[in-house]
């Protein structure tokens, strides 16, 4: 027997030996050729670098060239995939009024000539901060955010610069467009006033827009056109502050204190709590604050957020001896339910709180911006779960969120979520107590399997799909999908809610397709795909156009 395996073995390996195997291929290997040029005059510009980057593919793929005398370069070895192009050049910007980069699809083998990629030139703003006696100020952060919204959201593109000792800044490279002016101040020490028979007074400068405002709604925007230097003068505000001090009750020893907005007045928001729970902060501007605290525990992943009541309301004296009770976390119990008869690896799901962004108040958010502070859980062998200390804050919306540890789960979605005998899958619900939720998932989710095409219908590869729910969804996270197509520009979305849906493509960047705004501002752009469970549908995506998008 063993004679017998030994000569099994010698011809297994004479089969194989490398005299009688075919040589290898080589890879195929892909390259692009292109030119960049300035928008206005199509004129070459030299010494531009261009860097390409397809995070999607097999293996990370950076490739980068600089543009010779008459604006051309190439890259080679590149990977098939989708790429985005990033062009650095001082003095010049990337053609477009939108914040997309320019991109190209690769396909195996293939190599790409004749590219264009264009600049303009960019503006630039100067300018002088002075303080209120008219003097110069040094070390003022100078801001300038790009006003207005992409698709659907608030803009946060900006550019600062520092002043220097004579109060000057330059910001340069400025995308042409309008801009607001901000002057950041990073002050602690306050300016004291003693004015006769009238106590102390503390006054400190405080973040300023231009043309002299700390209201940002008041500002005026300043507009910037390509190759022209824009000046920008203006003083900065002072303004009374004040000092709240107090305890903290209810929490241990080393747990932290964030107090909600303080950060942008004093420079920080957030203390340690040491013996007796006590707190300080001076140079406090006028307003309402509302308090957390972060408690760690040994051995737990997650930290414990707990609310602190009452608010903190500022307005024309210190306030001193304020007393501050952390409110108890909420408690959910649940089980997940199958809608069909049938065994079931519940160990396999997990549960997770997400806090519905819809009419949150700025306030709220800032208490729940941390990914660290939501409860998440696994389920049980039995179904059942249980999320503790759950921060119970007032006007905040949660959304139960089931996941899957395994892809063969991909077309289960959660079919309802029952509180109170009331579904609640859709709305959301708030934490105010113990909870007690009933889930029932099923496996008969939904489908929308498409091809993403270009203005001509050719298939785009490589680029993005972004399924997205018309009404009744719009604040279940697990009806929001985002996928990338493949080689042959298709892409699927599995596991959706039963309801009516849209499917926008994008030749790459997306911005929040949650935001209320993004819906309206793209919601015209595809017919609307009706779903019943179980059900599957075809469609086709023409891509949006991007301006910077490479011929």
């Amino acid at each position: 027997m063993l004679r017998s395996l030994v000569i099994a073995f010698s011809c297994l390996v004479a089969a194989t030996s490398p005299s009688q195997m075919d040589a290898p291929k080589e890879a195929q290997k892909q390259s692009i050729q292109g030119k960049v040029v300035e928008a206005k005059s199509g004129q070459p510009i030299r010494k531009v670098y261009v860097e390409v980057r397809c995070m999607m593919c097999a293996f990370f793929s950076p490739g980068s060239a600089m543009t010779s005398a008459d604006g051309t370069f190439t890259i080679e070895n590149l990977q098939p995939g989708r790429y985005t192009v990033t062009l650095e050049r001082t003095g010049f910007v990337q053609a477009s009024s939108r914040r997309e980069q320019a991109t190209f699809a690769l396909q195996p083998g293939q190599s790409l000539d004749g590219l264009v990629f264009k600049l303009q030139a960019a503006g630039l703003i100067s300018g002088k901060i002075v303080d209120v006696d008219g003097e110069p100020m040094a070390h003022v952060v100078v801001q300038a955010a790009m006003a207005g919204t992409v698709r659907g959201a608030e803009n946060f593109r900006s550019d600062s610069a520092t002043t220097n000792d004579l109060g000057e800044y330059r910001i340069a490279d400025l995308r042409p467009g309008k801009y607001l002016i901000f002057a950041q101040i990073f002050q602690t020490a306050p300016v004291r006033v003693q004015v006769k028979d009238k106590p102390i007074e503390r006054l400190v400068y405080v973040s300023t827009y231009y043309p002299g405002t700390v209201d940002k709604s008041r500002a005026t925007e300043v507009a910037v056109r390509a190759g022209e230097e824009v000046v920008v003068n203006f003083g900065v505000l002072m303004t009374h502050t004040h000092r709240i001090s107090g305890t903290v009750a209810g929490v241990p020893n080393g747990a932290i204190l964030n107090i909600d907005g303080l950060e942008a007045v004093v420079g920080t928001g957030s203390a340690v709590l040491r013996e007796g729970s006590h707190f300080r902060f001076e140079n406090v501007l006028p307003g309402t604050y509302v308090g957390e605290v972060l408690v760690f525990k040994p051995g737990e992943e997650w930290h414990q957020t707990l609310v602190l009541t009452p608010s903190i309301e500022v307005t024309e004296t210190d306030v001193d001896g304020i007393q501050l009770q952390a409110e108890p976390g909420g408690q959910i119990h649940g089980v997940v339910r199958l809608d069909t008869k049938g065994k079931f690896d519940w160990t396999q799901l997990k549960v997770d709180l997400v806090p519905v962004k819809e009419n949150m108040s700025k306030t709220v958010a800032g208490i729940i911006r941390s990914a660290m502070s939501r409860p998440r859980a696994a389920v049980s062998n039995d179904g059942t779960f249980e999320l503790k200390n759950v921060p119970n804050v007032p006007g905040a919306n949660y959304q139960l969120l089931i996941g899957a540890n395994s892809d063969s789960f991909r077309d289960y979605y959660t079919k309802s979520v029952i509180l109170g005998g009331r579904d609640v899958a859709d709305s959301g619900f708030a934490v105010n107590g113990d909870l007690y939720l009933d889930v029932v998932v099923s496996p008969k989710g939904a489908t929308i399997e498409g091809t993403v095409v270009d203005s001509d219908g050719q298939p785009v590869p490589y680029s993005k799909a972004a399924v997205v729910p018309d009404s009744e969804h719009r604040f279940r996270p697990d009806s929001y999908q985002l996928q990338r197509t493949d080689e042959h520009g298709h892409f699927i979305a599995r596991g959706l809610p039963p309801g009516s849906y849209v499917a926008l493509a994008f030749g790459e960047s997306w911005d929040d397709t949650q935001q209320p705004e993004f819906f309206k501002t793209f919601g015209d752009k595809s017919e609307k795909i009706e779903l019943e469970e179980g059900t599957r549908k075809s469609v086709t995506a023409k891509v949006i156009p991007v301006e910077t998008e490479a011929p």
